[in-house]
């Protein structure tokens, strides 16, 4: 009882510091909100917990392919039946209902009343197009590689990264080609991967610009030349992104050129849901790797560059990795 009620007190003050508009201290809330649940929690409530994630996002992906969540969205937060919903969707009554009992546990919709609901901003958000497209990736494609991992496994065919001739990845495994071989093919599953890329990256989210401050850095260096990449290395290995970096190292001079990697770095330890989840997506879908600060060290220095500095986003793993040849 003493854990939790310390945990509570933590809560409390993080709430305070977040009410005063601190990005910072809204992800420290959120931290403490969850360590306040996992102080609660029993072993075996935890596990359920666990073990019904599934569901919930299953339910999610059935009602946006009937169309349901978008028809509550489209309603503006007016309050709409199961029965209506079912007439305009021509989605099951019964199916509606069982789903939503799940949906809105979750608050990504509000139940207003026995099969009765209404949207939320969060049934708005998910409805967008790279809402949407997250799903359809997430679920349709990502279900499909975690379904053939055991096998994989199994086989003693597992490879995180297929440098060698003959090897294959999750996502090859599962599907026979790679993911963007894949979406050549799919166009539906391409538009939403494209529209989730361009939700993911929104305006809301911090600019590599913002995070580096490019005018004091860069903006009064005479000639000075900046090679950038964007979330390009983490769809490769250590082996494929020593080739990319390697040919941009050769090109650049040892007194003025400076490599901006905008990525994300999670780090060494007690890393949250989000950066191990996205780890992990990459190793599914793309053989890829979300690396700490310590990989992208060993990685650029593998190619004789060294970092200078890494410019973190106020929250979340987004930075900025500033690298120059090594002196």
């Amino acid at each position: 009882m003493f854990q939790v009620q310390e945990a509570l007190q933590r809560v409390q003050a993080a709430a305070k510091e977040d009410a005063k508009g601190d990005p910072a201290a809204h992800a420290a809330l959120l931290k403490e909100i969850s360590e306040l649940r996992d102080a609660v929690e029993s072993p075996d409530e935890r596990l359920m917990r666990m073990r019904f994630h599934q569901n919930e996002n299953l339910c999610i992906r059935v009602l946006i392919e009937y169309g349901v969540l978008q028809a509550i969205a489209s309603k503006n937060g007016q309050e709409v039946s199961a029965a209506q919903l079912a007439k305009e969707t021509g989605a099951d009554e019964l199916l509606i209902i069982r789903c939503m009992r799940l949906v809105t546990f979750t608050k990504v919709a509000e139940e207003t009343g026995h099969a009765r609901y209404a949207s939320n901003e969060t049934t708005k958000m998910i409805t967008t197009r790279g809402g949407i497209g997250g799903e359809l990736l997430h679920t349709d494609l990502g279900w499909g590689v975690g379904s053939k991992l055991i096998e994989m496994i199994r086989k003693k065919q597992f490879c995180q990264f297929p440098d060698e001739p003959g090897q294959v990845g999750p996502f090859e495994f599962a599907y026979g080609k790679s993911l963007f071989e894949y979406m050549q093919q799919n166009q539906e599953q391409k538009r939403a991967f494209d529209d989730y890329m361009a939700f993911r990256r929104s305006a809301s989210e911090s600019q590599w610009f913002e995070t580096y401050p490019v005018a004091q850095e860069i903006g009064e260096l005479k000639g000075a030349r900046i090679y950038y990449m964007r979330t390009i290395l983490h769809s490769w290995s250590d082996k494929k992104s020593e080739a990319i970096l390697s040919q941009i190292a050769k090109a650049m001079g040892p007194s003025y050129s400076r490599l901006l990697i905008d990525d994300y770095v999670l780090p060494d330890t007690g890393a949250d849901r989000h950066s191990a989840g996205m780890d992990f997506i990459q190793l599914m879908l793309a053989q890829g790797i979300e690396r700490t600060s310590s990989q992208w060290t060993s990685l650029l220095e593998a190619v004789g560059l060294e970092i200078v500095k890494i410019w973190r986003a106020e929250i979340g793993i987004d930075c900025v990795i500033e690298a120059n040849l090594k002196s």
